[in-house]
């Protein structure tokens, strides 16, 4: 329980930063770690982020090297800021790599 909570809060933390000026962030992209894998969808500034058999949405924009992402969880509004790189179908959120499947 502990891992997936951890798994969820890195998650919300990446995609806290996903939307943006000049960058256009659109798909679905899954994350390459096998052993906390997650997908986030992406489109028209709001994503959608599954892991551990539960869903999260949020809305996010990318400024830049960098994507904010805000989500609500149990209540709680979050709003966080990680780094951000896009190297064709290949996105990089806080370090964590996720190619894009759809």
């Amino acid at each position: 329980m502990k891992k997936t909570v951890a798994v969820l809060l890195m998650v919300v933390m990446i995609l806290s930063v996903a939307t943006g000026c000049s960058n256009k962030l659109e798909g679905t992209y899954q994350s390459v770690d096998e052993d906390d894998a997650f997908t986030v969808t992406f489109k028209d500034g709001e994503m959608k982020i599954e892991a551990s058999g539960l869903i999260f949405e949020g809305t996010y924009e990318v400024k830049g090297d960098k994507i904010i992402m805000e989500m609500e969880m149990m209540g709680q509004k979050s709003t966080e800021e990680l780094s951000f790189k896009q190297e064709g179908d290949t996105i990089f959120i806080d370090g964590d790599e996720l190619k894009k499947v759809k």
